[in-house]
């Protein structure tokens, strides 16, 4: 038994091999997977955007705030999970993994229950607060508490997509979330076109999604990967001090977007339902097409994870570098797309005037911008996996309070809707470098510490 590591840890795939292959194969994997969650709300928005009622693509931003809040929060729960199963997975004690994953889908559950009953509750102070209003608070409203309730089945598709990862199943992890966004996808023109539920079918359909990616996702962990047993009393009292010691503050990191969010919205909201309709798009466009980045948080946490639990620094220094240098490349070719398909992506989902002239100052300023959004991706995911949480939620929160509103304040300022928007985007700067240097200077602390622990 080699550095502590049981001989039972065949399936803790990321110990051996291209620390960049791996981050590649997860992170696009994991990106088609996250990637469909909010493709679901991207083929809503096209469908709906076809009838060309301008509060429907306002109250789609509006609500999709809430939504993108709610799923960020249960993308917080998931890194919990991959961290603690990853670890037991590269220690080689299965065991302990399977008990682990089990208490986290109960208390993924138990938990995301009560916060889709809170949400459902307070759904008219928040929509107004947003700036919802009249019509557009009407159908933003209906919209919402349709698709609510089935947070706890969003919750499901997340920890099982987690475990997939946490055990190496790239492949799988992803075709979860794809069958939800294909039954979203084939169901959104019956319900809105063919019966004419309007956005309330688009609602609909969204439940479906949900449903069938929570049924998967349990066969999954279930009976593909025999990740679910019925965990004992002991596992789930033991289990939840160190799970919420990693999900609590990955859970505070991630609504700090919905809140950065949330507040340039509230700061657009002045400007009509032009700019709410840009925003709307941008909001659906952005977790699309930078969906690689959004899956970094989650990909690299189980190759971290793995080599950290197996004492590999090593391993762990060139995960950390693979993760950059796959942001970096990725937010490039993407751009570059972007940018070149701007015309296309106006006409396809009728964005013209004011609207057109905010989508594409984003698409030209911010877009490029993005990659500092993802190399703090990347750190924070070692900050979660390597147990110090508490510097992920800081730097987050950071971007989102004093890396947002001055720079949206002045942007608005000078530049008005357009300075609001890459004002944003231009605040992530200093938050994603000063990330990179304090993830590096943390990997290196600890390898010195094991190797003390050693001598």
């Amino acid at each position: 038994m080699a550095n502590g590591i049981k001989a039972d840890n065949a399936q803790a795939k990321f110990l051996t091999g291209s620390t960049l292959k791996h981050v590649a194969i997860m992170a696009t994997s994991a990106a088609v997977g996250l990637m469909a969650i909010f493709l679901v709300d991207f083929v809503d928005f096209w469908f709906l955007s076809q009838l060309g009622i301008l509060e429907i693509q306002a109250a789609l931003g509006i609500a999709g705030t809430i939504l993108f809040a709610n799923i960020s929060l249960s993308v917080g729960l998931m890194i919990g999970t991959i961290a603690l199963v990853s670890r037991s997975v590269g220690a080689g004690d299965m065991e302990k993994a399977r008990q682990i994953a089990s208490s986290a889908t109960l208390y993924v559950i138990a938990l995301l229950s009560i916060i889709g009953l809170l949400t459902f509750v307070f759904a008219t102070p928040l929509l107004h607060y947003l700036g919802a209003a009249n019509k557009t608070y009407d159908l933003a409203y209906s919209y919402l508490i349709i698709i609510v309730p089935t947070l706890p089945l969003m919750g499901i598709v997340m920890v099982s997509t987690g475990i997939a990862r946490a055990v190496g199943d790239a492949k799988r992890s992803a075709y979860i979330t794809l069958i939800s966004a294909i039954t979203n996808a084939a169901l959104d023109p019956i319900l809105i076109f063919v019966l004419d539920l309007g956005i309330e079918g688009a609602a609909m359909a969204s439940v479906a999604a949900r449903l069938t990616g929570a049924a998967y996702g349990l066969y999954v962990i279930i009976h593909i990967h025999k990740m679910w047993v019925i965990p004992q009393k002991s596992s789930l009292i033991s289990t939840l001090k160190p799970y919420f010691f990693i999900a609590g503050p990955a859970v505070l990191t991630n609504i700090a977007t919905p809140f950065s969010n949330g507040y340039v919205q509230i700061s657009l909201a002045e400007y009509g339902d032009e700019a709410m309709a840009a925003w709307s798009f941008i909001a659906r466009l952005v977790p699309v097409a930078f969906g690689a980045l959004f899956a970094l948080s989650g990909a690299i946490g189980p190759i971290i994870g793995q080599n950290y639990g197996a004492g590999k620094f090593d391993r762990v220094k060139s995960a950390y570098l693979s993760g950059m240098l796959f942001a970096i490349g990725y937010t490039v070719f993407i751009c570059a797309i972007i940018i070149a398909s701007r015309h296309a992506l106006a006409e396809q989902f009728a964005i013209t005037g004011v609207s057109k002239e905010l989508v594409f100052a984003f698409i030209w300023i911010a877009c490029p911008l993005f990659l500092f959004n993802g190399v703090l991706f990347v750190a924070n995911a070692t900050f979660n996996t390597l147990s110090y949480a508490g510097l992920a939620t800081l730097f987050n929160w950071g971007k989102a309070s004093l890396g947002t509103i001055p720079f949206v304040l002045v942007g608005a300022h000078y530049y008005d809707a357009k300075g609001t928007i890459i004002g944003q985007a231009i605040g992530a700067i200093p938050f994603g470098i000063a990330g990179c240097i304090t993830a590096w200077l943390l990997i290196s602390k600890l390898e010195t510490k094991n190797k003390d622990k050693k001598i």
